[in-house]
């Protein structure tokens, strides 16, 4: 199993896009001092949890306030239908690239979440 941790700026923005938008679905929510999150499922064994932090909470520093500054950090989603997911951002009308085909056989559609993060959804292709 892997479960990658994600610090926002903003709670609701965040999982409206991985919930609503990507349709990973929720499997738990949690609040303490001055944090809250949630952990969603991509697939039978990928999570994400998504948590803002804020100046309450004794974890804080400042980079949680702010976006992700490039693509040095960038989540990247082996999926079986690279046309579904284009289709779904098509229907959402949040912005992405692709998808575009790489050399070495793959499909890559990129898309940043609300606070820059870059993702990528890529299919092998036989």
């Amino acid at each position: 199993m892997v479960k990658t941790v994600i610090r926002v700026r903003n709670f609701n923005s965040s999982i409206n896009f991985y919930n609503n938008i990507l349709r990973f679905s929720i499997k738990e929510t949690w609040t303490d001092t001055g944090a809250k999150g949630c952990i969603l499922q991509i697939d039978n064994n990928s999570y994400i949890e998504i948590q803002e932090i804020n100046t309450e909470n004794s974890s804080y520093i400042s980079s949680y306030s702010e976006n992700v500054q490039g693509n040095k950090i960038e989540l990247q989603i082996q999926v079986e239908d690279i046309g579904y997911w284009k289709d779904l951002l098509t229907h959402s009308k949040w912005p992405f690239r692709g998808p575009d085909d790489k050399t070495w056989g793959s499909k890559y559609l990129y898309v940043n979440d609300p606070d820059g993060l870059s993702i990528v959804f890529y299919q092998e292709i036989s």
